[in-house]
């Protein structure tokens, strides 16, 4: 048999000895839009502000961060929008502008909103189908006019206290559905807790109710998706690892959608204090990748319990943030920032006669 070696450079994939050409696809399954078969895809959650000294071109541009060849296999932009999909009567703006950005950074979005009052169970009884049948529109118009990047929404990520965990799940349960037929366009993607996956923290009843099997099975039958949010103890001096640390609660996700037959997940965003957890958790993360698609670190300043960000020693402090853990640069982010610089590449890959190296 011949021997065919394909590498995935910045999202490309090339046959080694005969240059840039269309290769085939990698074997396996496509199981979403954004998902390509045997590989965690790498995203980034970064500041909006225009004052701030980490933006996406920051990091992208500047050599003291992540820089061009680090930043090229950065696959995803983490996005927030602060209320619900309609504003003022009409489908969201921000919407346009995020897609915009998507179709320019070649780059998949990832958009959370907020159900109108945190009302998970009007949604789920069809209280805003009106409002989502709007935005189902102008997926479909601005799809038609080409040149469109599927995206992932999610409604409501996090929703630890915030309401009814059945209501919740009812609720991702309806919008699967809803947008089931224009799933080559959007990936509805559900964001919960990882603590509840940790070591310290795990709650089975919790999960139960936040992820019963009728959730898993819509999301499976509509080619969506099933993600967390991961991040470290909430002390950056308290790290040993019987404590619930961002790596175990990695662990404890995959095994348990390995175990609930989930069959595409990833994490929303996700967050260390030093390199040692960071590699741990890259090191479940490529070794996971029958069930791990997409993994977003949250590079950002903003809303945050500890700095988690990727800068220099002596970087100062963000100045669109007024976060208290707002924090200049030091020896841990500065050590974070050069594991992440190894780690972005290795999410290139081999194929030979079709099974991966």
């Amino acid at each position: 048999m011949a021997k065919h070696v394909y590498i995935k450079r910045a999202g490309a994939l090339y046959e080694r000895g005969r240059g840039a050409v269309t290769p085939p696809d990698p074997p396996g399954e496509k199981l979403n839009a954004i998902h390509i078969p045997n590989v965690c895809q790498f995203g980034m959650k970064m500041p909006e502000g225009a004052n701030s000294n980490n933006t996406w071109d920051d990091q992208k541009t500047d050599t003291r961060l992540l820089g061009p060849a680090a930043f090229a296999h950065v696959k995803s932009n983490r996005k927030f929008i602060s209320g619900w999909v309609v504003s003022g009567g009409s489908v969201s703006p921000v919407f346009n502008t995020m897609w915009n950005f998507a179709e320019t950074e070649d780059v998949w979005v990832h958009i959370s909103a907020k159900a109108p009052s945190n009302d998970w169970a009007g949604v789920a009884a069809g209280t805003y189908d009106d409002d989502l049948q709007d935005l189902y529109d102008a997926i479909v118009a601005r799809a038609n006019g080409g040149n469109f990047r599927p995206f992932i929404l999610t409604v409501h990520h996090e929703p630890a206290g915030d309401g009814n965990y059945t209501a919740w799940a009812n609720m991702q349960i309806h919008l699967s559905n809803f947008f089931a037929d224009i799933s080559d366009l959007v990936v509805i993607a559900p964001v919960g807790n990882g603590f509840m996956f940790g070591r310290q923290s795990a709650n089975a009843a919790d999960i139960a109710a936040l992820y019963p099997q009728t959730l898993i099975d819509t999301l499976n039958a509509n080619n969506h998706m099933l993600f967390v949010d991961c991040y470290d103890t909430d002390s950056d001096t308290l790290l040993e690892y019987t404590r619930n640390r961002t790596s175990i609660q990695v662990q404890g996700f995959v095994d348990w959608c390995r175990q609930h037959g989930v069959k595409s997940a990833g994490f929303g965003e996700w967050g260390v204090h030093d390199a040692d957890c960071m590699q741990r958790c890259w090191d479940i993360m490529k070794a996971s990748t029958d069930v791990l698609h997409l993994v977003q670190y949250y590079n950002s300043s903003a809303n945050i319990k500890s700095p988690w960000w990727l800068v220099p020693n002596g970087w100062p402090k963000d100045p669109s943030s007024s976060d208290p853990e707002n924090r200049a640069g030091d020896a841990l982010s500065a050590e974070r920032l050069a594991r992440m610089k190894l780690i972005l590449p290795e999410t290139e890959f081999e194929y030979i006669d079709g099974v991966q190296q």
